[in-house]
């Protein structure tokens, strides 16, 4: 602003320096020339006031007027022009300064705003709807067809093997449950098994609702055969053949959020001093297999 008054200063000293036109503001004086002839003068010593006239002309001034009318506006004008960049830059900056911190202030606003999702993203799983998938039955009876001349321990044997799973919701809140597949196969080997699982066509559950603390059951037969030879079901505790149980289950949470929960088991048979007991466990089987959102 002193700047400005400065300049202001500066340019009404430059105008007032400006040169004039020169006015005429004289007196013209006009006198009458004596008649001409021989007339005689009555008395010469005396002036006669009608014989001599002196006639007084002043010149027209407002040309001057209007010179000076018109300085003094190209100084206000001028003065006025000033003033109005001198805003227009005042004005740019203080655009320039509210747009940075608008900019600031948005950055904080969203650092806010995700602050404020993962908040309410950790109280919606904490009130959420949790399903897990465990064997119902974790060391089911091997059914299998006894050799010829087999004792009597093993009449009634040859049983079909399948698999049992129970869903239930250990969430805070109900769930709906959409859809599920559950597979029971037999593996020569580990390294037969597929790093993703296959699970085929999925069966509907039509939204059943699940409360919490509520279970669902689902089964699946062995394949490809539900009854075990002799021999390789004496494979599979020795652990030269697997039983690989696996599936997944779909559902949505009171929040309308989707969800899954994969399983996958082995039949474990302890050997060779092995102190973990017989029955369905995760540790062998790929990671794919066991993953829930």
């Amino acid at each position: 602003m002193r700047q400005l008054l400065i300049i202001s200063l500066c340019l009404g000293i430059a105008l007032a320096q400006l040169p004039k036109k020169e006015t005429t503001d004289k007196k013209a004086t006009q006198k009458q020339a004596p008649p001409a002839g021989n007339q005689q003068l009555s008395e010469p010593s005396q002036p006669n006031p009608t014989r001599e006239t002196t006639y007084y002309t002043y010149y027209h001034q407002e040309p001057d007027r209007k010179e000076t009318v018109k300085n003094v506006s190209d100084f206000f004008l001028a003065l006025f022009t000033l003033a109005l960049v001198a805003v227009g830059i005042l004005q740019t900056r203080v655009l320039c300064k509210h747009e940075a911190w608008m900019r600031r202030n948005v950055a904080v606003v969203r650092r806010i705003a995700r602050a404020a999702n993962k908040n309410a993203d950790a109280l919606i799983d904490a009130e959420r709807a949790w399903i897990i998938a465990s064997p119902a039955q974790n060391a089911p009876e091997i059914g299998f067809i006894p050799p010829p001349n087999h004792p009597p321990e093993l009449d009634g044997a040859d049983t079909s093997n399948y698999f049992s799973v129970a869903f239930k919701n250990t969430g805070k809140t109900p769930a709906k449950l959409t859809d599920s597949a559950v597979m029971y196969r037999l593996f020569n080997n580990l390294n037969e098994i597929p790093p993703e699982p296959n699970y085929g066509p999925r069966g509907t559950l039509g939204d059943i609702p699940l409360s919490t603390g509520d279970s669902l059951g689902a089964f699946a037969f062995l394949q490809p055969n539900t009854i075990l030879t002799y021999d390789v079901a004496q494979a599979v505790f020795r652990q030269g053949a697997f039983l690989l149980a696996y599936g997944i289950v779909s559902y949505r949470d009171v929040f309308e959020r989707e969800h899954e929960t994969r399983f996958g088991y082995i039949y474990h048979f302890p050997q060779g001093g092995d102190p973990t007991p017989a029955g369905f466990r995760r540790e062998k089987v790929p990671a794919a297999y066991n993953r829930a959102t």
